[in-house]
């Protein structure tokens, strides 16, 4: 019994224009119900930034606010009454000039 696995599957499931959706496999659990998910993202130009952070209930989120011809790092881990689990790798999503997501 423990915190979460990763989640897997992390992809972008829909983009328009200034906003994008993740989404993700569920995570193991490990013996206590995920009880829900972190999400954060940041410029990849931007190492030293904050970025931001979002919370899901169920295996999708929209990150919005995002701009053009811009790359991101987007990471995602469950949580579980014994905490916070491992994130997932990072996604690398790259806005076009106008706005719309693209995976890099």
């Amino acid at each position: 019994v423990g915190a979460p696995d990763a989640p897997a599957g992390l992809t972008v499931a829909r983009a328009s224009c200034n906003d994008a959706e993740v989404a993700w496999d569920a995570a193991v659990d490990n013996g206590l119900r995920v009880t829900g998910y972190t999400v954060t993202w940041r410029r990849q130009d931007a190492p030293g930034e904050e970025g931001a952070t979002g919370e899901a209930a169920g295996t999708s989120f929209v990150l919005s606010g995002l701009s053009g011809g811009t790359t991101y790092l987007v990471q995602v881990q469950g949580r579980n009454s014994k905490g916070p689990g491992r994130m997932t790798r990072p996604l690398r999503l790259t806005t076009d000039s106008g706005g719309a997501p693209l995976i890099a």
